[in-house]
């Protein structure tokens, strides 16, 4: 009798080996997993990136700019390039009681004076001896001196005269042999100078005549004669006032040039003894300069003004007088205070000289005492001898030693070398700078408050040398658009002589601060300005004035303490606070800054802050802007000048930066994990059908639906668990506070949509594949077209029918197609909004265009897992319908057949998913930016044309046989 045999148990496959034979959705869970590793990798990069750009460039040189109360607050949240010049001015006091507040690092003040007639220079002419022509009969000549300069738009003239010149090389009267100064006998010998003065032996070798009675002299000097071209010219310097210390602390090692001016240590009243002590103890030039300087001021003093300053001249009085013992009577007193500075030899615009001579002929000396000789002068406008030009712009700062000289036309230039010291002078007429007028409601339109002459063209002028005409038409005038209130004339009974301590170059303070976090820092720089012409930008160049539109160089810097020596009580017209314990661009650090600024209003001051600001442009309309002409004869315009653009400082920039930044790149984060999880859904979606015919022959089996649906859930689960796995890892990668609550929701959704596929996949026990599906039949072609040959119309009907009776797989087709498309145009969106949100600021260009990179490889990933989910829907659908292809490929259809029916099919689903995209993103980017909608579409339609077109080139080879 034979052993029955136990019946075979029956093993189906683990859950884990399912999911890897089904390549279709294994591909799509790894691709979901990849994508949100790649995702939160990228996004960690540019966080990382973002916090280093802003670490770097969210604070200039200080933190807090302090003004007085009342002043003028930031406008539509920008800092004009003048902030640092409000109307409103703070006595010294203020300072001290800003430092007061606990957690100031720096507080350093900074004022501006400008002062006027600080020298008078006088422009020379040079003419190489015999060059004239007059060394048998002196020669006439007509000089016109013309002063232009370039304000962007082109040359303008400052100022022009025209003067006759004799030029007389003739003989020499002889030496006296003998004088008498102050009844007393003069030996020639032992003063040959004093007698030449005395006795005025002295020959001009140039006699320069303005009108009819004004006259200078020219002297010949090592074989070249120079006369003044021009009366002596005055205008204005702008002399910065600081804190040397504090300015140092906060210009950190850019500010070493201030050593000089903080070795004086300078006060209110800075005396000669402070000053000598100074000297005594320092080596410079300066200090030697200032010694010899002392002297001959001292010997000058010492003859009441009564004679040269020459030093041998002087040393032959002074000698003098002590020889005789002459009483010189009682001199007058005066106080004498020191103001100590830095100065540069540049000046503080451009300006040109220019110099046209012609020859009138002989003028024969008629008469007149030695030194002062009157000529028969030729009539006519003479015969032109030729034009010279020189770089004038040392007239504008009146510290530097040295002159500005023309050579004669065709002779090489002789110009006199610079000293490499500068001249102590007297401050004679000082004013208060203000702000830059606005028109009300309206800060970006600059209205003048009057018009200047930048040179006078004589020292002769007098009245107040600030006020402003009413009239600018006349030639040589400019705008004005920084106001000046006169301090008034010095007290000569109180002299402040300024003193030159060291020399300074501001290149160093350029490199400071990043030009993405810069600040204005007062009159270091003059600020970028530009003006369109003829479609390109033009750069605007500072006023000679010193009062124009754009600020000019400064040319001196004085400590701020001095300002009570002339009597000056609010010289103080911003402090810059810089505040302590703050190194990187934390929300600490914003709140720190925010407390100082919150106590400094307390205190009744105005607080803006200016850490986190970056520069950005601001277009301009200028009023009543003087456009200058090149000839004196002519009127100018004066008009609106437009197109004009400056770098103001958009207050809180970084903070706009970083959180436009940071929203973007977390929207395109979510648009990327949101269209990868929609497509695996539609992987789901597909997959039912298969499912279901497994659950079917597992209920033939004898397994209840519960088991179905647990086996079904088990193979889910795998997948869900190597998305989580994923999903943590990213968390962990990831650099935003937000994006871990981003990718548990995406989690959560996979885990969703895995749950609805294991229920749907088992709802209904499918017994057998050929009871659910059966393949549909084209209709045979006509017998003449040969047995199993068909016509191209039954292959496109038959894909045609196919798309419409396989409604769902063909809707989840085109949702994958509409899915890519929309989700581009959603970065896309994403990506513009962000640049806007982030404003213009540099600060914003560099962390967005950083943010781009990320963002941009963001969507680029998220378009490449569209496609290759898009392509696996594909297949799923292929194969499900590959006992279809078999049974068609029986009945004859060849592999051209089967492409054209697939076509056909695709051509359906295709052809609207695309148009479907398209109009879904014209309505959302009407709905959110109508701006940019035509952009948006075409970046729609061009991702679902790419998965369309990947779609096609797969059917393609899905059908080769």
């Amino acid at each position: 009798m034979t052993a029955e045999k136990a019946p075979v148990r029956m093993r189906v496959p683990g859950a884990m080996r399912r999911l890897g034979r089904d390549r279709a959705r294994l591909i799509a869970v790894v691709l979901l997993a990849v994508v949100t590793l790649s995702a939160a990798g990228i996004q960690s990069a540019a966080a990382s990136i973002l916090q280093h750009t802003l670490d770097a460039n969210w604070r200039g040189a200080y933190d807090i700019l302090v003004t007085a109360k009342g002043s003028h607050p930031p406008s539509n949240g920008l800092l004009p390039t003048n902030a640092l010049s409000s109307g409103k001015r703070m006595p010294l006091a203020a300072v001290a009681t800003i430092r007061s507040i606990e957690g100031i690092d720096v507080a350093a003040p900074i004022g501006e004076v400008q002062a006027a007639q600080l020298r008078y220079g006088f422009p020379l002419v040079s003419v190489p001896k015999g060059v004239a022509g007059a060394s048998e009969v002196p020669q006439a000549f007509t000089v016109t001196t013309r002063l232009t300069t370039n304000d962007g738009l082109g040359e303008r003239l400052v100022s022009s005269t025209t003067n006759t010149v004799v030029i007389d090389e003739t003989p020499k009267p002889p030496a006296p042999t003998s004088c008498t100064f102050l009844d007393h006998p003069v030996d020639v010998a032992k003063y040959p100078h004093l007698c030449a003065e005395v006795s005025a032996t002295y020959q001009n070798a140039a006699t320069v005549f303005e009108g009819s009675s004004t006259r200078l002299g020219g002297l010949l000097t090592d074989g070249v004669i120079r006369f003044p071209a021009m009366m002596s010219p005055v205008g204005s310097t702008r002399i910065t006032l600081v804190d040397p210390d504090a300015e140092r602390a906060i210009l950190g090692k850019a500010g070493r040039f201030l050593a000089p001016l903080q070795s004086v240590r300078a006060h209110a009243r800075t005396s000669a003894a402070d000053m000598d002590r100074w000297a005594t103890r320092t080596s410079s030039p300066f200090a030697r300069n200032f010694v010899e300087q002392r002297k001959a001021r001292a010997s000058e003093m010492h003859t009441q003004n009564r004679f040269s300053n020459d030093p041998e001249i002087a040393k032959e009085y002074a000698d003098f007088f002590a020889e005789y013992q002459v009483d010189q009577g009682a001199s007058e007193t005066v106080d004498e205070n020191f103001v100590p500075l830095l100065t540069t030899s540049t000046g503080s615009a451009p300006l040109t000289m220019t110099a046209t001579i012609s020859a009138l002929g002989p003028a024969p000396r008629t008469g007149g005492d030695v030194g002062s000789e009157s000529f028969t002068l030729p009539q006519g406008t003479g015969t032109p001898v030729g034009t010279s030009t020189a770089d004038a712009s040392g007239l504008l700062n009146p510290f530097a030693r040295g002159t500005v000289e023309v050579p004669w036309p065709g002779t090489d230039p002789d110009r006199l070398s610079l000293d490499p010291t500068y001249d102590v002078l007297s401050l004679n007429w000082l004013g208060a700078v203000g702000g830059m007028p606005t028109k009300p409601h309206s800060p970006t339109t600059l209205t003048g408050t009057g018009f200047a002459r930048p040179v006078s063209p004589s020292m002769r002028d007098g009245g107040d040398p600030f006020a402003a005409k009413k009239s600018g038409t006349d030639a040589g005038l400019e705008s004005v658009y920084s106001s000046v209130s006169s301090i008034g004339p010095m007290d000569f009974t109180h002299q402040n002589l300024v003193v030159p301590v060291g020399s300074f170059s501001t290149s160093q303070v350029a490199k400071l601060q990043s030009p993405e976090s810069y600040v204005p820092l007062g009159a270091y720089q003059s600020a970028e300005t530009t003006v369109e012409r003829d479609g390109e930008r033009m750069k605007m160049l500072p006023s000679v004035s010193g009062l124009g539109l754009v600020s000019p160089r400064t040319v001196a810097i004085a400590p701020i303490a001095s300002a009570a020596a002339w009597g000056q009580k609010d010289p103080v017209s911003a402090i810059r606070v810089r505040v302590a314990g703050i190194s990187a661009y934390t929300q600490d650090a914003r709140e720190r800054v925010a407390s100082v600024a919150a106590a400094i209003r307390q205190l009744g001051f105005t607080a803006t802050l200016v850490a986190g600001s970056s520069p950005t442009s601001v277009d301009l309309a200028v009023d009543n802007y003087a456009f200058g002409t090149t000839t004196a004869d002519e009127k100018q315009r004066v008009g609106t000048l437009h197109g004009v653009r400056q770098q103001w400082s958009e207050l809180g920039a970084a903070a706009l930066a970083d959180t436009a930044v940071s929203t973007s790149s977390l929207a395109v984060l979510g648009i990327a994990l949101g269209g990868v999880i929609l497509l695996l859904a539609t992987v789901q979606v597909v997959s039912i059908p298969r499912r279901r015919e497994a659950a079917g022959a597992l209920r033939t089996m004898g397994w209840t639906s519960w088991r179905v649906r647990r086996w079904l859930a088990a193979e889910e689960i795998n997948g869900v668990v190597l998305v989580v796995l994923a999903g943590v890892a990213a968390i962990l990668l990831s650099g935003m506070a937000t994006t871990p609550v981003l990718i548990a929701a995406a989690t959560s959704v996979v885990a969703l949509t895995s749950a609805l596929a294991a229920i749907a996949g088992g709802a209904r026990a499918v017994r057998s594949r050929t009871q659910t599906h059966t393949p549909m039949r084209p209709r045979r072609a006509s017998a003449n077209r040969g047995g199993a040959r068909y016509g191209v119309t039954t292959t496109l009907r038959f894909g045609l029918r196919r798309a419409r009776s396989q409604l769902p797989v063909s809707i989840s087709q085109a949702a994958a197609i509409v899915l890519a498309g929309l989700s581009a145009a959603g970065v896309a969106e994403v990506f513009i909004d962000g640049r806007r949100s982030a404003g213009a600021s540099l600060v914003a260009r560099l962390t967005v265009d950083q943010a781009a990179v990320a963002q941009l490889l963001l969507g680029a990933v998220a378009l490449v897992a569209g496609v290759a989910l898009s392509l696996v829907v594909r297949r799923i659908v292929v194969a499900r319908r590959a006992a279809d292809d078999s049974a068609l490929r029986a009945m004859g259809w060849s592999a051209r057949n089967l492409r054209s029916a697939r076509h056909a099919e695709l051509g359906v689903i295709v052809v609207p998913a695309i148009v479907i995209a398209a109009e879904l993103a014209w309505m959302g980017a009407t709905a959110t930016d109508p701006v940019d909608r035509t952009a948006l579409v075409v970046v729609a339609v061009l991702a679902a044309a790419l998965v369309s077109a990947a779609l096609l080139v797969d059917s393609r080879k899905g059908t080769r046989s």
